[in-house]
């Protein structure tokens, strides 16, 4: 599973739920940042 969250404290609220950050990206131009998360299914529902 993956997801991605424009919210810098999203990162450690997902990962509570099982997802690691797999990617960061800030577009040029743009004073966004993107964190990529990934999940194995099995850790969802813990």
């Amino acid at each position: 599973m993956y997801l991605e969250t424009e919210t810098e404290r999203n990162v450690a609220f997902y990962e509570r739920f099982g997802f690691r950050v797999v990617d960061r990206v800030q577009p040029p131009i743009v004073t966004l940042t993107l964190w990529g998360r990934s999940c194995e299914p099995a850790m969802l529902g813990r």
